[in-house]
């Protein structure tokens, strides 16, 4: 049902609402990029290119071990949309930078502790549809889903002291940083608000 009712939606022409406004500001809920801002400059009535940022956030959990483990990443992007012949329906392709990283807080013996940040950076590529409308309010409203394809990327660790990972808490470390890093992503933009001007 709300497939249907978004295809109707889209399948009205956006020209109106974008003859006068050149700007789009917005800001996104969703995954892997929990909060996103994003910035587009409508070039014509069927291309948009801009820039977005985001912030993701897992609160600090304590381990079976004892470690306290806090991870949380940002990314910057240049993202693009194309409206196919001037409807809210678009296909996009974003590039990025991904920094991800992830701290852990360990006891040695009591009253001694000492942390490792375990990171990666990561570039890739986002290809993506998704609806997004104008009206000529200025409010727009929108979604998107695509996948997040790593291209390149480089893993770094940071120690305090001479500790290491306990075993279970390396394998979550381990594997969390190989899918970021290597694996291919579901993106997703739950929904997507802003103002054009």
């Amino acid at each position: 049902m709300a497939v249907v009712l978004l295809g109707s939606v889209g399948l009205a022409s956006a020209q109106d609402a974008k003859q006068d406004k050149l700007w789009d500001a917005s800001l996104g809920l969703g995954f892997p990029h929990f909060v996103s801002v994003q910035g587009m400059r409508h070039i014509n009535e069927k291309l948009s290119l801009g820039v977005s940022g985001g912030y993701s956030i897992i609160p600090e959990s304590t381990k079976p071990c004892g470690a306290k483990v806090k991870m949380s990443g940002w990314n910057m992007e240049v993202a693009s949309r194309y409206h196919f012949t001037g409807t809210s329906f678009f296909g996009g392709l974003n590039l990025g930078y991904q920094h991800f990283k992830t701290t852990s807080v360990q006891t040695t013996i009591p009253g001694s502790n000492y942390d490792i940040t375990d990171g990666i950076k990561v570039f890739y590529v986002t290809p993506h549809i998704g609806w997004f409308k104008t009206y000529a309010s200025g409010f727009s409203i929108g979604t998107e889903w695509g996948l997040r394809l790593p291209v390149a990327n480089k893993r770094y660790t940071d120690r305090s002291g001479d500790g290491s990972y306990t075993p279970d808490v390396q394998d979550a470390v381990d594997k969390g940083m190989d899918a970021l890093a290597k694996k291919p992503m579901p993106f997703a933009t739950l929904i997507r608000i802003g103002y054009a001007f």
